[in-house]
């Protein structure tokens, strides 16, 4: 009955679920406005932390969109927020402050309210609302020996797949339209000219190349002083991702991203790569943060390129 309660929980807040008002206009600056929002998340698999940022995104987008301005940035806000970096916030360029009204915890939902003093900018690049369309290979792994623990020898396809499908649901105009069924290592000295290719061959316009650097498990050791605690294995993500313009096979961006977190599942036990109690563990929602992070910065990188005219 609990497991049913939790489904029906997360078909309902799955999808935005926040509600936004305005709270004041010029807030003793020319065009400031305080816009509060909330925004829910259900917590998984007891993981708090990822639950609240979830829902801070969540309200952070609603007042974003409510206020007329970009939502390039939430990811870069929402770690601006909870690590209270006021440089991160107002790097953005449309927000001068940002603070964490409320967190409440009802069962297995967390509700965050925010107020963000927001400035929109009046010049909106014309193609950043244009449709783009992406093409990719599996991520390599770089060291496939790391797959042993959990037996997850598919990581790449499955992960891959996890990123196509967070671009459709978490952008209006990103989609992830080709990825050629294999991995890739492209020579260094003829990068451009497989981009164009693989450009080419799916009739996309921009061409990820990801490289997954890194799967290893350590084991965290129980201290002398606690020895009734079990040992906990903590498992790393981290992957390196360039985005190349398929036209000219030109970089346009490139970054790397890394996490850790708990691998709850057994030494020897076998690990559905695809399932979602893979993706809904902890290890699997760090993953899908840095999935959203990386979305983020691919959306802010290709705001202004110009479509490809067929």
């Amino acid at each position: 009955m609990r497991q049913a309660s939790k489904t029906t929980l997360m078909a309902c807040l799955s999808r935005a679920m926040a509600a936004v008002c305005l709270l004041g206009l010029m807030a003793g600056q020319a065009h400031a406005v305080w816009y509060e929002a909330t925004g829910q998340a259900v917590v998984m698999n007891g993981n708090k932390e990822a639950a609240k940022r979830a829902a801070t995104q969540d309200a952070l987008k609603q007042a974003m969109l409510f206020a007329g301005a970009s939502v390039q940035s939430v990811a870069k806000l929402t770690n601006g927020l909870l690590k209270n970096e006021e440089m991160t916030i107002r790097s953005t360029g449309e927000v001068e402050q940002l603070e964490l009204v409320s967190e409440t915890y009802n069962g297995d939902v967390v509700t965050v309210s925010v107020r963000a003093d927001i400035f929109p900018r009046g010049e909106v690049c014309s193609a950043q609302r244009d449709e783009k369309h992406f093409a990719t290979t599996h991520f390599r792994i770089r060291n496939r020996a790391q797959l042993t623990q959990g037996n997850i020898p598919q990581f790449d396809k499955a992960f891959t797949q996890r990123l196509a499908k967070a671009m459709q649901e978490q952008t209006d105009n990103l989609s992830l339209t080709y990825v050629a069924p294999h991995t890739a290592k492209f020579d260094s000295r003829y990068t451009d000219k497989n981009v164009r290719t693989l450009s080419d061959q799916s009739n996309t316009q921009f061409v990820i190349i990801g490289v997954i650097d890194d799967l290893s498990v350590a084991q965290k050791e129980v201290s002398v002083f606690t020895p009734w605690r079990s040992d906990n294995s903590y498992r790393a993500f981290a992957m390196s991702v360039q985005v190349y313009d398929g036209i000219n096979g030109g970089l346009l961006f490139s970054s790397s991203y890394d996490t850790n977190e708990e691998w709850t599942f057994g030494r020897f036990e076998d690990v559905d790569e695809f399932s979602s109690t893979f993706w809904q563990s902890r290890y699997g929602q760090a993953i899908d943060t840095s999935i959203s992070q990386l979305i983020e910065d691919i959306k802010e990188a290709t705001a202004a390129s110009l479509l490809r005219g067929e």
